[in-house]
C-alpha cells in the first residue's frame, strides 16, 4: 500500500511494497481488491454538491490520485496524478432488486489502477440515495476509505475536516 501521503505533488512517484506485489498477483487472479462503502441517505442528494465535495476531498487525500504507472525497465511504481474531476455516476433504480444487482455489479467490476483507484456512483430509487464508494485495495485500505469518505461527508455538509490534523485510528 502506498506509505502516508502529505502534500504530495503531482507526479511524485513511490516504490511498490511487498503487500502491493501481492495484491497485483490476486488481482491478475481476476480477483477484484476493492473496498466498497455505501451510505444511505433519506431523500435525495444535490448531485453537483456530492462532486465538488468528492473533488475537494480527493485534493485533501493524496493517495486517491494515485495511478500505477510502468518505468524504464518494467519496474512498476505509483505516481501522483493530475487533479481531475472524479465522475460520480447516478444510477436510478425503480425496484430493490434493480439497487441490488447494479451494486453488485459495480462493486465486483475490477479497476484498472492505471487509470483510477476510485469509483464513485449514486444509486437512487423514489424515496432514498445509496452513495458507493469502491477505492482499490492497493491504494487505500478500509480505514483509508472510512477517513475518506468521511472528508467526503463532512465538505458536503459543508462542516470542518481536519484531516491534517488526524492520528491513527483517530
Amino acid at each position: 500500500m502506498i506509505p502516508t501521503m502529505r502534500n504530495h505533488s503531482e507526479g511524485d512517484t513511490h516504490p511498490l511494497s511487498i503487500s502491493d506485489d501481492f495484491g497485483l498477483l490476486l488481482e491478475g487472479q481476476h480477483i477484484p481488491q476493492n473496498i466498497s462503502f455505501e451510505v444511505v441517505m433519506t431523500g435525495h442528494l444535490d448531485v453537483v454538491r456530492l462532486q465538488a465535495a468528492v473533488a475537494s476531498a480527493v485534493d485533501a487525500h493524496t493517495r486517491m490520485r494515485a495511478r500505477l504507472v510502468t518505468r524504464e525497465g518494467g519496474t512498476l511504481q505509483w505516481q501522483i496524478g493530475k487533479r481531475q474531476p472524479v465522475p460520480v455516476s447516478l444510477y436510478a433504480c425503480s425496484a430493490p432488486s434493480e439497487m441490488h444487482e447494479v451494486r453488485g455489479r459495480v462493486l465486483n467490476d475490477r479497476m484498472d489502477i492505471a487509470h483510477g483507484s476510485l469509483r464513485v456512483m449514486i444509486l437512487r430509487d423514489a424515496s432514498h440515495d445509496c452513495v458507493l464508494f469502491a477505492v482499490h485495495h492497493a491504494v487505500c485500505d478500509g480505514m483509508g476509505t472510512l477517513r475518506f469518505v468521511t472528508s467526503v461527508l463532512r465538505r458536503y455538509a459543508g462542516a470542518p475536516d481536519p484531516i491534517e490534523h488526524a492520528t491513527p485510528l483517530q
